[in-house]
């Protein structure tokens, strides 16, 4: 008769192979982010433009999206037009997810400076120096920063919009041409 006998079983543990696994993991997961670092160390890209980056090319966007990507990225503010001529100068404040939204979409923008177009020559006019406010504001005791000044704007109310820094407004105002009839 065959005698079968019992084999007890240990657990697996090997000291060697485990230390080894450990040093791959180790590597595995830290090269690819030294790398990284050292590549953008090299190149010198910020996490700003990378940011800035991730956003531009995340998803499709409308144009005001983009625009107020350039405006954050370069922090030069935005002006936006509205349809009954109303003039906003600001920065984003964020830019909502419901900005992708077809039906639902606003801007929101810390304001700097508003106004309105002229009803005949749609000149510029501005005339309520939020930021000037808002320095005031934001330094008294009452611990109210800019963001609680918030505008929040529907997309569809606006005709117009580009990058606008204000110090340049003397410039092209000297360089403008009277208007042609």
């Amino acid at each position: 008769m065959i005698q079968v006998s019992a084999i007890q079983a240990t657990p697996f543990v090997h000291s060697g192979l485990v230390s080894l696994f450990v040093f791959g993991l180790v590597v595995a997961l830290a090269l690819p982010a030294l790398l990284h670092l050292l590549i953008r160390t090299i190149l010198g890209v910020t996490d700003r433009t990378l940011k800035t980056h991730a956003m531009y090319t995340a998803e499709p966007a409308p144009a005001l999206a983009n625009l107020q990507f350039q405006s954050w990225e370069y922090g030069i503010p935005l002006l936006v037009t509205l349809s009954d001529r109303k003039v906003y100068v600001g920065y984003p404040a964020y830019i909502s997810s419901s900005f992708y939204s077809q039906n639902d979409g606003d801007i929101h923008i810390t304001p700097l400076i508003s106004g309105y177009r002229q009803e005949g020559d749609l000149r510029l006019v501005l005339n309520t120096p939020y930021d000037t406010v808002l320095d005031e504001i934001t330094k008294s005791p009452d611990e109210k920063t800019a963001d609680q000044f918030t505008i929040s704007i529907p997309v569809r109310e606006i005709v117009h919009g580009h990058l606008f820094d204000p110090s340049l407004q003397d410039i092209f105002h000297k360089h403008s041409a009277a208007p042609i009839m």
